[in-house]
């Protein structure tokens, strides 16, 4: 039922498309762990070489190699699940064209996110600093416009793209076999944990659910990929313009505010009330419904995705820790 038919010239393969509840959870646990094996592999190698020193660290091949290495590890998992199921990964991730109103509806949430929702990072910050936390400032090499470039590959292109196809990709397509309302909360809560970021916990989560909004409604990642990029870029393009920091007059910024968050609230409300879910979609989780228990799936999504659960959860204790 849930096999796609290749034609001749594809060399007749059946590929399948549908991942369930244990495969959703692993493919938490899998992002989780393999950056974190990655990581051991790369100090170990620093190590033998030579190279763990502090001048090393702060130089730009340093920091290229340690973005990538994330973005490496997610390809990792990717290629992993697509050859373990036969994946065909355009059906599995939703990679599709879809109504041009939700390539709109991306750029204005981005705009919202980032001028809107950016009160609620800082009012979350305050409360960590007041704590005792310390921020790490995001640092980039920047030496010349050849950096600018690389980063907005590295930096900017790869993580929105990886990262979109694992958790409003695979984690979503497994997740959605325990209720398109736990998929959307769960895959933003995950989305949010495996950064580990204390800083940005509660920003992560929103966007993370927003995100998944938009994928469940569009039927495709694309526009989330959008979303995702813009995002990333606004905030390298920043870094680069603005070397000694930036801020719009006061006025500037609570107009900038204000309309962010309207514009960001008024793209929610047009998701959940005005927007359906495909029925391609919709017809592929009826069919599933009527062949699987929902409450098992949950169960099985829950505990394959538990060990990843566990490790970012306690590398944030740490990081909020140590930082304190």
């Amino acid at each position: 039922m849930y096999n796609r038919r290749m034609n001749k010239k594809e060399n007749a393969v059946n590929k399948n498309f549908i991942l369930t509840g244990s495969d959703g959870g692993m493919v938490f646990t899998l992002a989780t762990a393999i950056p974190l094996v990655i990581s051991l592999i790369f100090s170990f190698i620093l190590i033998a070489n030579g190279l763990n020193t502090k001048e090393f660290s702060e130089s730009a091949v340093y920091k290229y190699l340690s973005f990538a290495l994330s973005s490496l590890s997610l390809f990792i998992v990717l290629a992993y699940l697509t050859k373990k199921h036969n994946l065909s990964l355009p059906l599995s991730l939703n990679v599709k064209k879809c109504n041009a109103v939700y390539y709109l509806i991306a750029v204005a949430l981005a705009f919202g996110a980032l001028f809107g929702l950016g009160w609620v990072n800082d009012w979350f910050i305050t409360i960590l600093r007041d704590a005792g936390y310390k921020m790490t400032d995001l640092v980039l090499p920047k030496r010349h416009f050849g950096d600018y470039i690389l980063c907005v590959v590295i930096v900017c292109l790869l993580p929105a793209l990886l990262e979109e196809c694992i958790f409003r990709g695979l984690l979503l397509n497994g997740a959605r076999k325990c209720g398109t309302l736990f998929a959307i909360i769960v895959c933003g809560g995950l989305f949010s944990l495996y950064h580990k970021n204390p800083a940005q916990t509660v920003y992560q989560m929103i966007i993370g659910v927003t995100l998944t909004l938009l994928v469940v409604k569009s039927g495709s990642i694309i526009p989330s990929v959008l979303f995702h990029f813009i995002n990333n870029l606004y905030i390298v393009t920043l870094y680069f313009l603005t070397p000694d920091g930036f801020a719009f007059d006061k006025t500037v910024q609570i107009v900038l505010c204000v309309l962010g968050i309207a514009v960001f609230a008024l793209c929610i409300l047009y998701l959940i009330f005005k927007c359906k879910i495909p029925k391609s979609d919709e017809e592929l989780d009826s069919d599933y419904a009527k062949i699987s228990n929902k409450k098992q799936e949950m169960k099985f999504f829950l505990i394959f995705s538990a060990p990843g659960i566990v490790a970012c959860i306690l590398i944030w204790v740490v990081n909020l820790v140590s930082s304190v």
